[in-house]
């Protein structure tokens, strides 16, 4: 979607759409879901149906995950019937 020239929104459906990220100095982010839905103003990607997010190291799957990718936060969407499972393993270059 398009406010004048500029690209306000982008969303991509299909079998399984990807999306990949990779932050300045981190490990690269990969997604995947039904849908995935990117605010350009925010850097707010929504996975919606059937989604995963992975670093290489800390997975997440969920039926709704949103992330920041200006700050890098990931969350579920928190409700107690569809919150997702996540496993996240502690990074030995940090320590």
């Amino acid at each position: 979607r398009f406010r004048g020239d500029q690209l306000e929104s982008v969303q991509v459906d299909g079998d399984q759409a990807d999306f990949s990220h990779q932050p300045e100095g981190l490990r690269r982010i990969f997604g995947r879901a039904d849908s995935i839905r990117l605010e350009t103003a925010t850097g707010k990607l929504t996975f919606s149906g059937n989604t995963s997010y992975t670093d290489g190291c800390n997975r997440l799957a969920s039926s709704r995950i949103s992330y920041n990718m200006n700050d890098g936060t990931v969350t579920d969407d928190g409700h107690p019937a569809t919150q997702g499972q996540a496993t996240l393993c502690l990074d030995q270059e940090a320590t």
